[in-house]
């Protein structure tokens, strides 16, 4: 016969009935009459009263929760300083830190999962990779002038009605499927998806909206020689339809474009429109005499080169959309015989995405205004452009001085968190920040980076023990180097270094480096 086991009694008193059934039997009521009263079993108000620290079921945990706190705001801080570290870096860094306390290293989904929910802290995000480059140039001075020039066009009225401030741009639409997550037979490697034609095929469609949230008819640009019906099949006016030799945008499709869709559609008395620096919107005479012999008011205006991810509307708020749509409207109907993307139904297509409310993927195109709102156009914000500027790359741009030194704010709160959570002595507390400072500095490209790291591991190993002893926990707080061994060693630091070791090993060092055009001059 087998044994019935009853079922856990779920705890049905709160934790103020408890303190309130322990403070009366020290009060000197029974603990049977405080049990009754306060309905708490008499076995736990035993317990509790011969032990008043809850303790937890089962056995302790590897890491303490003050350490774990600690990993929190070092993520944090690492994330501020635009190093912000994945998953894997994470494990590496954990499994260091178990090594280190003697502990056997484990990293599951399930206790990523459970550091997630218990540090609402820290959430993951896809990360928004910014050029370096692009970064370094859209510096404070190019934003202020930026400004200057916007705060000019306002004075003279131009930014001051929402229907005649405008933006435009064009994108590339792909026809094809693009990969998608799909079922099939558990083991099968690939999962093949049979399509016609190539998947990169795209056409190239022109969007045009004001700060109302207005949305001019889309320019949709083939490439040939005469426009053909099925170009124009299905669209109902919807689509502005133009056709060149190379399908991509150039003078006179603009021109035209303006002529008959822009210009006509301007009400307001002083219109604005902004454009990105493709040679078609810069370098067109054409367009630029036209909007002069206009009898209405328009001035156009280049937005800062190769900051167009953060000043366009389009590009902030419409395009991602509009892609993501596009790309769920395609897959939904895969499977459907009758459906085909081409050149020759592209246009149908489009239409009926642009028309409001039509399909459960209709473009949104009210975000355009929300574009406006966010680059700081309308209602013009100067402090919102200011915002654009990304000041950890463009802190100090000198070698002798990194992008982040030891007295700067982000690296003095990951030492206090270093040395006062996670109990660090000043010698691993130094050892951390020296390759935070390390990671930060310099202009290396990802082949370079990857050159050091080959580099040194292989030839200078002996010289960097005998150099640098770097304790095993620092690998925790590593950026996106794998180790502080492994970091990018510029030559200035290298000849800084080679003045504590013998004659012998720095020579030997040096040659070995020169030899592999390393070595800067």
């Amino acid at each position: 016969m087998s044994l019935v086991l009853k079922n856990k009694k779920v705890r049905d008193y709160d934790d103020r009935s408890l303190e309130l059934a322990i403070a009366s039997v020290k009060d000197g009521m029974s603990r049977s009459a405080a049990a009754e009263i306060y309905d708490i079993p008499r076995k736990t108000l035993y317990r509790y009263l011969i032990n008043p620290h809850r303790s937890k079921m089962g056995r302790g945990t590897k890491y303490s929760p003050e350490e774990m706190k600690g990993l929190a705001q070092v993520l944090i801080q690492f994330a501020k300083t635009g190093l912000p570290l994945n998953k894997d870096n994470l494990r590496d860094h954990l499994q260091h830190f178990a090594l280190e306390k003697g502990m056997k290293p484990s990293f599951t989904n399930w206790w990523h999962r459970k550091f997630l929910k218990e540090h609402p802290e820290i959430s993951r995000r896809l990360t928004s990779n910014v050029d370096r480059t692009k970064a370094r140039e859209w510096d404070k001075e190019k934003a202020e002038a930026y400004i200057a020039l916007l705060s000019e066009h306002h004075a003279a009225g131009y930014l001051t009605e929402p229907e005649g401030i405008f933006n435009l741009d064009e994108s590339g639409l792909i026809l094809g499927y693009e990969r998608d997550r799909v079922h099939t037979e558990v083991g099968v490697k690939q999962a093949r998806a049979h399509t016609e034609g190539t998947t990169r095929d795209q056409v190239t469609v022109l969007f045009c909206g004001d700060a109302t949230g207005r949305m001019l008819r889309p320019l949709v640009l083939y490439d040939g020689k005469v426009q053909l019906e099925s170009m124009h099949r299905g669209t109902d006016d919807k689509l502005y339809v133009a056709v060149n030799d190379s399908g991509t945008m150039d003078a006179d499709v603009l021109t035209d474009y303006f002529r008959k869709e822009v210009i006509p559609n301007m009400t307001a008395q002083k219109n604005i429109v902004f454009m990105d620096g493709h040679h078609s919107h810069v370098l067109n005479v054409q367009l630029f005499t036209l909007c002069e012999k206009s009898e209405k008011d328009i001035q156009l205006v280049c937005l800062p080169s190769g900051q167009t991810h953060h000043l366009q509307p389009l590009d902030c708020c419409v395009f991602s959309g509009v892609k993501s749509d596009w790309t769920h409207y395609k897959n939904l109907r895969r499977v459907d015989p009758d459906f085909e993307i081409s050149r020759r139904t592209f246009s149908g297509h489009m239409a009926l995405l642009c028309t409001p409310l039509a399909h459960k993927f209709s473009f949104d195109f009210e975000s355009v205004k929300a574009g406006f709102r966010k680059t700081g156009i309308f209602p013009f914000d100067p402090e919102a452009i200011r915002q654009t500027v990304d000041k950890t790359p463009t802190r100090n741009d000198q070698q002798q001085n990194p992008l982040l030194d030891k007295h700067h704010q982000s690296l003095q709160t990951i030492a206090v968190i270093l040395r006062k959570g996670l109990n660090f002595d000043s010698e691993k507390v130094e050892s951390c920040l020296d390759s935070i400072v390390n990671v930060g500095t310099g202009h290396r490209t990802v082949a370079e980076s990857t050159f050091w790291k080959k580099a040194i591991s292989r030839d200078t190993a002996p010289f960097l023990q005998n150099d640098v002893d770097v304790p095993n926990s620092a690998a925790m707080f590593e950026g996106n180097i794998d180790t502080v061994r492994k970091t990018e060693l510029s030559s200035w630091q290298f000849a800084e270094r080679a003045k504590s070791i013998d004659a012998g090993n720095a020579l030997a060092m040096e040659s070995s480096l020169k030899n592999k055009d390393v070595l800067a001059s």
